[in-house]
């Protein structure tokens, strides 16, 4: 496996989320579920400890303060969809970081554990997609 390797997690925001959960969830209810999905995947991957740095791809508003409240690297994301913003983030961590290999997390990974996680990495060779 190439080092160094980063977990990359996109993250759309609070702002209007899992619309086709909107006739059973309000808003709030909604937006607390994107959260709650966020940190279930985000502490999964910093007690991993699998991987050297973590990055939080997004242009939502409450982006930068989670990044810090995660200890985690931001890149801010200026696209209009989710593969501009993943390859633009994958350029930039190319040219800043030298990072040869990408491995895509989703914000909203259902009950993601460190045992998973081992067994992608162990598999990893240049772009997995979880």
């Amino acid at each position: 496996m190439l080092r160094p390797l980063w977990a990359v997690v996109p993250y759309k925001g609070r702002t209007n989320p899992k619309r086709r959960l909107a006739s059973h969830l309000t808003q709030q209810e909604r937006a607390r579920l994107v959260h709650a999905m966020l940190d279930d995947v985000l502490t999964e991957l910093l007690a991993s400890e699998l991987f050297d740095e973590i990055l939080l791809v997004s242009a939502a508003s409450d982006a930068s303060d989670l990044a810090n409240q995660y200890g985690i690297a931001l890149f801010e994301d200026r696209s209009t969809n989710l593969p501009d913003a993943l390859i633009d983030a994958s350029q930039w961590l190319k040219d800043v970081h030298a990072v040869k290999t990408v491995f895509i997390v989703p914000a909203d990974v259902p009950l993601i554990l460190t045992e998973d996680l081992k067994e992608a990495v162990a598999e990893h060779k240049s772009v997995t997609v979880i």
